[in-house]
């Protein structure tokens, strides 16, 4: 079984296109198709707020965006414009530092999530790390087990339904392309693998690195504090059911 695969990579980093290239030549189910990551760091003031809502951002977060997550969120959201211009059903979204940690398992795994996905007309399945996911998780007989997931941590590796990429692309870009949250407070199901099934390099993407210090922003509207706390009580209230689990 082939699978649409999108692969994030700067033009600049010849390094790592010469890697992603190399690691998904691996794997059989992978049709790969290199997309063009969008440098936060090159976008002038104008162009950042023409492409991404800086203010609601602020408000969400309760600080300012660095450039290199505004040019993450808009590379993925290329490849959801993709999706839904092609005839696929599912597209697997890799940035260009991906290590999988069992490539044994990769073909076969990536092929059952598909599946389920298009089984179910929707969804995403991350494998990257759980943070906060469902107590309970389904064994898939290989070592892993499948949970649902709240939060996780990056989208270096990722399935997802063509259906929710245009929920997705329905809103102006303003989170995070790893706001899980997000994703299941707007009715998406998001799946992921307990044990850690993949991870990133230890330099990091390109398009992510640049961390400074956090600009928290106080000056926050009522109506996006209110959204706050209903998002955070939403969290804790199925933590304290233990329906919600941190991993």
């Amino acid at each position: 079984m082939k699978i649409q695969t999108y692969v994030i990579n700067l033009k600049r980093s010849a390094d790592r296109r010469e890697y992603i290239l190399k690691e998904t030549a691996r794997y059989a189910c992978m049709d790969v198709e290199l997309v063009e990551a969008v440098d936060g760091y090159r976008l002038l003031p104008e162009e950042t707020e023409r492409l991404f809502d800086v203010k609601r951002f602020t408000y969400r977060y309760k600080r300012h965006p660095y450039p290199g997550e505004v040019g993450c969120t808009l590379s993925h959201q290329e490849c959801y414009r993709r999706l839904l211009n092609s005839d696929e059903e599912v597209a697997l979204i890799l940035e260009d530092d991906i290590v999988f940690l069992k490539p044994e398992l990769v073909d076969a795994v990536m092929t059952e999530c598909c599946e389920m996905l298009k089984k179910e007309k929707g969804g995403v399945f991350i494998y990257s790390l759980l943070s906060v996911s469902s107590t309970r998780g389904r064994d898939m007989g290989n070592g892993y087990s499948m949970y649902r997931v709240w939060f996780g941590l990056g989208t270096y590796v990722y399935l997802i339904h063509r259906n929710v990429a245009k929920k997705l692309l329905t809103d102006f870009p303003s989170v995070l392309a790893d706001d899980y949250q997000y994703m299941n407070l707007k009715g998406i199901k998001v799946y992921g693998l307990f044990p850690l099934f993949s991870t990133g390099d230890s330099m990091g993407t390109d398009i992510q690195q640049g961390k400074q210090d956090i600009e928290y922003v106080t000056d926050i509207p009522v109506r996006y504090r209110l959204q706050n706390f209903f998002r955070g009580g939403c969290r804790r209230l199925l933590l304290l059911l233990h329906i919600l689990s941190v991993r």
